[in-house]
């Protein structure tokens, strides 16, 4: 009986740990309404770390200014980024703003939705796994 608590206890743990994780982002992806075209001034690869790359662009608006790293994807080399960069270096950028958040990125987080959906489910095995056994 205790494991079984233990346990379902870890899982309620788990889902509300990822779950909010996933919400978080879905809600600053709702947040984030606004768009308006702007201008790439500059392009380029920046360094994280020892061998980490990412693509970067500052760009410029009639509203504001500002530099946006592309999280994804990670290069292992710099020329690997640079090879990267001329397929997505373009003059004119859309971006997503709310007050002072902006990006070029607008994506649905499907990684944490899987994720919470996994979690969910093990949950929901946890929760029916205790009323089958509780029959015998």
């Amino acid at each position: 009986m205790k494991l079984w608590a233990t346990l379902f206890l870890v899982a309620i743990a788990a889902l509300v740990w990822v779950g909010s994780g996933f919400v978080s982002k879905v809600v600053l992806l709702h947040r984030l309404s606004n768009q308006i075209e702007g201008t790439a001034i500059k392009w380029g690869v920046l360094t994280q770390g020892g061998e980490k790359y990412h693509i970067f662009a500052d760009y410029k608006t009639e509203l504001f200014s500002g530099r946006h790293i592309f999280k994804k994807p990670t290069y292992r080399t710099y020329e690997a980024a640079e090879d990267a960069l001329e397929g997505v270096r373009t003059d004119k950028v859309l971006i997503w703003y709310r007050d002072q958040v902006a990006t070029l990125e607008h994506e649905f987080p499907m990684k944490e939705a899987v994720q919470t959906g996994i979690v969910a489910a093990l949950f929901g095995y946890f929760i029916f796994l205790r009323r089958y056994v509780s029959q015998f």
